[in-house]
């Protein structure tokens, strides 16, 4: 029977001498892989005893982020044990502490010496990393304010508290509209811009936006410091997206069919993506998990493809000659889900990205258009409104907020609130180090996680 496990959080707690189980179907002190799941009791040691078990093996690969240990009369982990967990039962309550990474093997074959330490990846060490993804809203909560945008490899903060937060920022034919999520009133900060897609940088406290002139711009949040950013080689773009964490900005370009990428901090750093992607095109970026989503159409059906931010790996989400084109796109930081209005059937669905689990959060909207998403609420809008509408993260309707006493063609909208994640990217700063004439992408199957791809057009 399988039963959930809790994380380790007892950080300064000292486990040498400690006892803990370790379960698999890993291979025997026969030498064959076992047919029933076995448990192990293996005490963990020090590191000095470890290392000087077999400094040879252990020497060049032993770090602080792992820990030994071992049982008696052969007891250990073996081939096949690798990727398991190691449990403590700590009153009545299970935790696990390490998961198995390896153990010398003997010098006549590959199999395991069960003479020596089993190595565990201590999962202490890797916290953080992990409520990212098992806990989201703790760990989002849990953040403190960064002191600087540069985030070392096991930093994690906050970069929300450095700028203005909790508002909306709404993108229409007339500019775009800046109001507060407390249900305040809202000011213009951009005019005489028919804004076609919209997003932020809450790492450095800007948008990026889109409009009819055939460029995209930028600004701060309170719409200073207005200046162009690509403006050459350029068609209409209908969506933009903001990966503020590896400091890229994706645009789809309706004249060339193509999904593009810059970096925020070099706009002449650039290249095409994604081709042969026909309009319309929605695009979102998810940087916490490092997903590039994007809507594909033919005359057939429609579907919501995904891949890695360097654009490999490239898979259907969802999709079908039944499934609607979403008329926009969001990813939930609460939920980690990618979330989309559906105008026809007058609804907002979410989606697990990793079960494809599909749920309805709210229905019976009346022609759902743009989309925001805080940890708190989605808002929407009619296409043609002078109003946000919302609805908590249970899909129950809260009030709705009046925008302006003009009614606008509204394209877009996004949220600004006090959460913004700041972690480690290789691509972040000095363009990953990657050669001249190439840019930075996010792979997670790379040499460092990351691809140095060429600068190319179409």
């Amino acid at each position: 029977m399988a039963r959930p496990v809790c994380l380790w959080t007892m950080e300064d707690e000292k486990i040498e001498d400690k006892i803990g189980s370790v379960v698999g179907f890993g291979k025997t002190e026969r030498g064959v892989l076992s047919d029933s799941l076995y448990q192990a009791n293996l005490t963990v040691v020090d590191t000095m005893t470890c290392l000087e078990s077999d400094r040879a093996s252990l020497g060049p690969i032993l770090t602080r982020n792992m820990y030994c240990a071992g049982g008696t009369q052969g007891t250990n982990a073996c081939n096949g044990d690798s990727g398991g967990g190691m449990f403590f039962d700590k009153s009545s309550t299970w935790y696990v502490r390490g998961i198995v990474s390896f153990i010398a093997k003997q010098s006549s074959d590959a199999t395991c010496d069960l003479s020596k330490y089993t190595v565990f990846t201590d999962i202490a060490k890797y916290r953080e990393w992990l409520l990212r993804f098992t806990n989201v809203p703790r760990g989002l909560n849990n953040l403190e304010r960064c002191k600087d945008r540069s985030s070392s490899k096991d930093a994690m903060c906050n970069m929300a508290l450095h700028f203005d937060h909790d508002f909306l920022l709404v993108g229409h034919d007339q500019g775009i509209t800046r109001m507060p999520t407390n249900g305040g009133e809202g000011f213009r900060i951009v005019t005489n811009s028919r804004v076609q897609g919209l997003d932020r940088d809450c790492s450095d406290g800007r948008i990026y936006w889109s409009d009819s002139s055939m460029q995209i711009y930028t600004a701060k949040y309170d719409g200073t410091d207005r200046k162009p950013f690509i403006a050459e080689d350029i068609g209409l773009v209908p969506d933009v997206a903001v990966d503020w964490i590896s400091r890229r900005l994706y645009w789809f370009d309706a004249f060339k069919n193509a999904i593009e990428v810059a970096s925020l901090d070099n706009p002449n750093v650039r290249t095409v993506l994604i081709t042969n992607v026909n309009y319309p095109c929605r695009i979102a970026v998810d940087p916490y998990q490092g997903m590039l989503y994007w809507t594909r159409s033919s005359d057939q059906e429609h579907e919501i493809m995904w891949s890695n931010l360097d654009g490999t790996e490239q898979h259907r989400l969802v999709g079908g000659s039944d499934f609607r084109l979403p008329k926009k796109m969001q990813v939930s930081m609460a939920s980690g889900e990618l979330c989309y209005t559906d105008e026809e059937m007058g609804r907002i669905d979410c989606i697990d990205t990793y079960s494809r689990d599909n749920r309805t959060v709210a229905r019976r909207l009346e022609d759902p258009s743009a989309l925001a998403i805080t940890e708190d609420a989605f808002y929407w809008t009619k296409a043609v409104s002078n109003d946000v509408n919302s609805v908590n993260q249970n899909g129950v309707d809260a009030q709705s907020v009046k925008l302006s006493d003009t009614t606008y063609f509204i394209e877009t909208m996004t949220a600004v609130s006090d959460k913004c994640p700041q972690f480690y990217s290789p691509c972040a700063r000095k363009n990953g180090d990657c050669p001249y004439g190439t840019i930075c992408l996010l792979n997670p199957h790379a040499a460092q996680g990351k691809h140095c791809s060429m600068l190319r057009g179409v």
